[in-house]
Parts: structure tokens; C-alpha cells; sequence
């Protein structure tokens, strides 16, 4: 049907880019694919590590366009609802999401690609869920989140806010209050993951991120003296704690816990508050 030698499938792990779980797991679906003509065999991507995102992020340094941060690679829009102390906040993340859509204006925003102003759109929508913890329990919600289109340069973005952490299900505040009782050792790490429904490779996997993203906020001198819990507690206790996620994401190109680097064209707009 083409004029191409090759064609190469792209498929993603158990969990869809949208953050929900996949309705087939990966090898099944890799199996199909083979069977139905694709030669090419299952591999998994390794994360890149912290030296290796310092590069990557060092070589995009540059790529500002009217005061938005954008990377080669996303298609997203943050925008910061977390404007006090993450101690004092009593809504969930997906509450929060919600208050921040019903003021939203496409017609108001510039493209973070082309910098257009006032050529914004509604395009579409999609469905994603948010797992959080709400009276004592973990809980899944469903947030809709919104796609606008740019008429000048025809890029579309998706609407997040600094409380959802792209690409996971969890919730920002779920991940620091599971890894903040890890840290003060409340419970056994069985009945950590039993209480918030994890699995230990998961939790491990967190506190490593965190581990990691903090040695890469922090530097390698002042990692080395103040401790995890040390900071975490001067995390959620920060005055304005979009302050710090803005900084994180102006320094690395991600978002504080993000697992993986974005996509192609992302953009994030830091230091708007509602």
C-alpha cells in the first residue's frame, strides 16, 4: 500500500500513554503483532539515567520561545494549582484538576510551539485516571483531560496541572505519602503495600525516583547532606510549593517524579498560577 521497505511497531507496556491500565498486556499484544506480519521482536526501553538526562537536558537548554520552556519532544501544557503548602491541602488531586478546568480558556492561552496568542482552541478530550488517597483509603477517580488546538501552527496540547505527575496513574500526592511513611518507618514494608495497595517493586521504584530527582535538584554536595526525610518534609512544607516544580521542570525538562522523558513538542509553561 506504501512505497516503504520497512515498517516498524511502536507498542507501549501494560499501562497506555494516558496512564490507564491496558486492556491486553504487552506480550499479548506483541504476539498478535508477530502473527500478523510484524517481524519485530519485543524489546524494553531502558529509563535514560541522571548523567544522561543532564546531557540530554543541557543540549535543549536554548529552546525557549516567549517565556515558555519547551522541549523537542511533548505535546503538553502544565499549569500550577499547587500555590501553598501540599501539609494544608484537603482536596484531591482530581478536585483539584477540576477547579482549574472550569476557569480554563483556550482563546487565552499562546502556543508554547509557535508562541501564537489567541489562536488556541478546544480539540478533544480524553479520559485518564487518577488513584489518590482519600479518608484513609486509596482511591480511583476518572478526570477528563482537555486538548487544545493551535490554528497557526496546528500542534495540539494537553491541559495537566502540578498535581497529577504525567504518564502514571498515581497521583502526586498518593507517591509522597506512601514514600514519607516508608521513610518513618510507621509500619512494615508488607503492610505498606498492603495499606496503599502497591506492590514492593513499585514502592522501591518510587523511593528511587525520589531519591534520584532529589540528588539531581539538590546537587551532589547538598544531597549528600541532608537526608530523605529531611527533605521531603522541607518539600511538602515549602510556602508555595509550585515554586519548586516550576525550578524542577525549568532544570531538567520533566516533571518532579515523572518516570520517563516526554514525547515529541513538550511544552511547559512555568510560573502561571490560577
Amino acid at each position: 500500500m506504501t512505497s516503504s521497505n520497512y515498517t516498524v511497531a511502536v507498542i507501549s507496556g501494560n499501562f497506555t500513554q494516558r496512564g490507564s491500565t491496558a486492556i491486553i498486556d504487552k506480550w499479548s499484544r506483541a504476539e498478535m503483532a508477530i502473527k500478523n506480519g510484524e517481524r519485530t521482536a519485543p524489546t524494553t526501553v531502558r529509563p535514560l539515567s541522571i548523567h544522561q538526562t543532564n546531557s540530554i537536558c543541557a543540549k535543549k537548554a536554548d529552546a525557549f520561545v516567549t517565556g515558555v520552556l519547551c522541549h523537542s519532544s511533548a505535546t503538553m501544557i502544565r499549569k500550577n494549582v499547587l500555590a501553598c503548602k501540599l501539609i494544608r491541602i484537603k482536596s484531591s488531586a482530581s478536585r483539584l484538576y477540576q477547579i482549574q478546568k472550569e476557569g480554563f480558556r483556550p482563546e487565552m492561552e499562546a502556543c508554547p510551539y509557535c508562541g501564537s496568542r489567541g489562536c488556541c482552541v478546544s480539540f478533544a478530550s480524553y479520559e485518564r485516571y487518577v488513584l489518590d488517597f482519600l479518608n484513609g483509603h486509596p482511591a480511583c477517580e476518572t478526570v477528563r483531560v482537555p486538548r487544545i488546538r493551535c490554528g497557526s501552527c496546528g500542534r495540539t496540547h494537553a491541559i495537566l496541572t502540578d498535581s497529577l505527575v504525567p504518564y502514571r496513574s498515581y497521583s502526586l500526592f498518593f507517591i509522597l505519602r506512601v514514600i514519607g511513611e516508608y521513610l518513618l518507618h510507621l509500619q512494615t514494608v508488607e503492610g505498606l503495600c498492603i495499606r496503599f495497595g502497591i506492590t514492593h517493586s513499585m514502592l522501591y521504584r518510587w523511593f528511587r525516583l525520589f531519591q534520584d530527582h532529589k540528588a539531581e535538584w539538590l546537587g551532589i554536595l547538598a544531597d549528600l547532606e541532608e537526608g530523605p526525610l529531611a527533605f521531603l518534609r522541607r518539600l511538602v512544607s515549602l510556602p508555595v510549593y509550585c515554586t519548586f516544580s516550576d525550578g524542577f521542570c525549568q532544570k531538567t525538562l520533566m516533571s518532579f517524579l515523572q518516570s520517563h522523558a516526554n514525547p515529541a513538542n513538550c511544552c511547559f509553561q512555568p510560573g502561571r498560577h490560577p
